[in-house]
């Protein structure tokens, strides 16, 4: 199916379903997002938060699932109880909608994303035990900085729309930290290419740099994020989920962001998911 007949059936399906929606109220059927299968878990974040913010007995809201988050699933046991598979709900009495749900302060408050955070990590003993083990090396004086290379720099039009000067962006970071009074000597990377980090970004360091202990999988590094009392992020959903999980764990958290998430055809610089407590490297 072409993406504009994807579109007109999926527009389709949330009439019928806006047609029936108060019969599927009261029988108790799901509010389903609907989701795409080429997004990833730091998306779907924003999907199961509003999800858990809304979800009651009487009247579910799941997340429509795709195999691609099935790693989410095993290791947040909250974000599996939050998603439905299609066969699992009703085309006809429920309420299929989907929106982008990115916004802070718009989309979410962030008394919901602390709570959903909350939640989220009290779900998951294995998420807990990561967090235990990335504590037991990241200390108070550590930087942990999040790198994010992979399709953002091998297809142009992802490029044009999320690449950044990397260099510039840590060095900057570097500076605003040591304005705020953060040690910046000791510095773990956290990126889908280490190689690369160990070429460019190492040099630009002051002290020695890291990288993640042990690691077996993308939730290590979430959990190495995570528990970072000072960050500099990449412009990903991922690195935003490590960010805002941090500054629910840690109290006096210090994160340094990117000058933008996403540039759109106009030239308009986006920072929509951005917590207004960043700091931003601006040039």
């Amino acid at each position: 199916m072409t993406s504009s007949g994807t579109f007109q059936h999926r527009a389709k399906v949330a009439l019928r379903g806006s047609l029936l929606t108060p019969i599927g109220k009261v029988l108790g059927a799901p509010t389903v997002h609907i989701s795409s299968p080429i997004t990833r878990g730091g998306n779907y974040l924003y999907y199961w938060m509003w999800a858990y913010t809304r979800d009651t007995e009487r009247r579910p809201v799941r997340v429509l699932h795709h195999e691609v988050i099935d790693d989410w699933l095993d290791e947040f046991p909250l974000v599996n109880h939050l998603s439905i598979r299609r066969g699992e709900a009703s085309t006809l009495f429920s309420e299929w909608i989907g929106e982008h749900r990115h916004y802070f302060g718009q989309s979410f408050s962030r008394s919901e994303l602390e709570g959903f955070c909350t939640a989220l990590v009290e779900s998951s003993p294995s998420f807990r035990a990561r967090l235990d083990a990335a504590r037991a090396w990241i200390g108070p004086d550590t930087c942990v900085l999040n790198v994010r290379r992979g399709d953002y720099y091998v297809y142009p039009e992802l490029t044009a729309m999320y690449g950044l000067d990397i260099e510039q962006h840590v060095t900057r970071s570097i500076d605003i930290l040591r304005r705020h009074g953060r040690a910046v000597d000791d510095v773990v990377i956290v990126s889908d290419d280490v190689a690369w980090c160990l070429e460019h970004i190492a040099p630009l360091l002051p002290g020695r740099m890291r990288v993640v202990q042990d690691r077996t999988s993308m939730f290590d590094d979430l959990a190495v994020l995570a528990s970072a009392r000072t960050m500099i992020l990449a412009n990903s959903t991922f690195s935003f989920w490590g960010g805002y999980l941090a500054s629910v764990i840690q109290t006096d958290h210090l994160a340094v962001a990117p000058e933008y998430h996403f540039i759109d055809e106009s030239g308009q610089r986006h920072r929509d998911p951005y917590d207004p407590r960043w700091v931003i490297a601006e040039a």
